[in-house]
């Protein structure tokens, strides 16, 4: 009868304990490789890739799975620039959302410029000169080499860099890149029309960009005070009646529309109904979304 309540009471002790931890080691990365968290989804799966100079000219991606599982890996030509003896310059632009800074930005992209199950990624064109180097061209480049465009020259705001902010609103995506001097957003669309088709045997690039330009708008002052008056500048007035601003929340709701005199490019919207933090506006013209921006409420 002891040892039973002694055993009872030893069951009790040992369910009341809290559960051991216990690891399995699941992979493991050189040390020289990047390993990054991306975005974007494979196959309906989250995944993150690893990077690895290879040549010391290219580079050779590894797609891992959320179980740490390999599930595949192609290599991007041409996209290192050596510049010492043991300092490496990746010649890719780098991707993010344009909601979220504080998160890290991708090389990769499997949706944005097409709807295939390959990856592309924005390569650099580059002048050397000396230990330096210019930006001079991008190039959007799929896993098996093939050059899906170019993006337009204006849009190469920095001589050493290139960041390319992702804007989605509903069924719309966008390329922007923030242009330092001017303060604003420069939005772009992207036709894929010419970009899902193979090149032509006799050349492995499309002649014409497959981005352009919809509109430039900047905002002032921005940040705004709340409660005070900002104002969306286009760089050329709208001439269509049914044209209107959007203030939208990080969440995607409508919190304002504000409609666009025809023959005018500016407009002034009161900021009493939005409470601190961040929003977007679309500005909507002839049915179509010719451009977006950030404006923050203080």
């Amino acid at each position: 009868m002891k040892k039973t309540l002694f055993t009872l009471l030893g069951l009790c002790i040992v369910c009341l304990l809290p559960a051991q931890l216990s690891f399995t080691k699941k992979a493991q990365f050189d040390y020289y490789n990047f390993l990054t968290q991306s975005f974007f989804t494979y196959n309906n799966e989250q995944v993150a890739y690893t990077m690895e100079i290879v040549n010391d000219k290219d580079i050779k991606f590894t797609i891992i799975s959320g179980d740490l599982d390999i599930k595949r890996t192609f290599t991007i030509t041409d996209c290192v620039l050596q510049i010492y003896d043991e300092f490496y310059e990746l010649l890719l632009a780098g991707i993010m959302p344009i909601e979220d800074y504080s998160s890290t930005y991708t090389h990769l992209t499997q949706t944005l410029f097409n709807e295939d199950e390959k990856f592309e990624v924005v390569r650099l064109k580059v002048e050397v000169q000396n230990d330096d180097f210019t930006i001079t061209g991008a190039e959007v480049v799929s896993e098996d080499g093939i050059i899906l465009g170019e993006l337009p020259e204006e849009m190469l705001m920095e001589d050493y860099y290139l960041e390319l902010s992702v804007l989605t609103i509903e069924d719309n995506t966008y390329i922007c890149v923030y242009n330092w001097d001017e303060d604003m957003y420069h939005a772009y669309s992207i036709d894929n029309a010419g970009n899902k088709s193979s090149p032509s045997d006799d050349t492995n690039s499309l002649d014409t960009p497959f981005m352009s330009k919809v509109s430039s708008s900047k905002v002032y002052p921005n940040p705004v005070i709340n409660r005070n008056n900002l104002t969306i500048e286009l760089d050329k007035a709208v001439t269509d009646i049914n044209s209107y601003i959007e203030i939208i929340d990080m969440r995607g709701r409508k919190i304002i529309k504000k409609p666009i005199k025809a023959n005018t490019n500016k407009v002034s919207i009161s900021t009493k109904r939005l409470k601190n933090g961040q929003y977007l506006y679309r500005i909507i013209s002839n049915g179509n979304s010719i451009d977006t921006g950030k404006v923050i409420v203080k």
